[in-house]
């Protein structure tokens, strides 16, 4: 059968035939084996994953009892509100500063949440009135504090420049859960 055929034609008959054969090869095994392997890092790469679930649902669990710490686990408004009052006048009696006003809350109704708004006018150094605003944020368990603006206030008795903070704490409750 190939001896008829010249050398010439020989060899371009082998190439063809080597790359049908390579052809045929990719498709019955290698086409399989380097899709297998892709398999295979994909779901190594998803178990690695979730081998570390457990300790992230441990942490948002966490997180999640931190927020609603701070953000609406007391319920009770006049409860809140002495517990912030008296968290607010502890520090600032340990520390030199003086409540000046507190005009008291002020609540916005959402579909299923209440939010308070508590305003404080402090007076004191910039120092003292940052470790308070320090001390709210992240030691105590009162509120989001939602703003703090740091006025220049000329007092006319003393005609005297004071600083005074004003802080704006937010109390959510859920009105679901009530």
């Amino acid at each position: 059968m190939f001896k008829g055929l010249t050398y010439k034609k020989r060899n371009k008959l082998m190439i063809v035939v080597f790359v049908f054969m390579l052809f045929i090869s990719w498709s019955f095994g290698y086409k399989k084996t380097f899709a297998a392997i892709s398999d295979c890092n994909e779901m190594q790469s998803r178990a690695e994953t979730a081998k570390d679930l457990p300790e992230k649902e441990e942490a948002l669990r966490k997180d999640m009892i931190l927020l609603e710490s701070k953000i609406g686990s007391n319920k009770d408004s006049l409860a809140f509100q002495q517990k912030l009052l008296k968290e607010l006048t502890s520090f600032c009696d340990s520390i030199g500063l003086t409540v000046k006003e507190y005009p008291g809350a002020e609540t916005k109704q959402e579909i299923e949440y209440i939010v308070e708004t508590h305003q404080f006018v402090v007076q004191g150094n910039f120092h003292s009135l940052v470790k308070l605003v320090n001390h709210l944020e992240h030691k105590s368990k009162t509120g989001k504090i939602a703003e703090a603006d740091f006025r220049k206030v000329k007092d006319n008795k003393t005609k005297r420049e004071q600083l005074n903070l004003y802080l704006y704490i937010n109390h959510i409750i859920n009105i679901s859960e009530k």
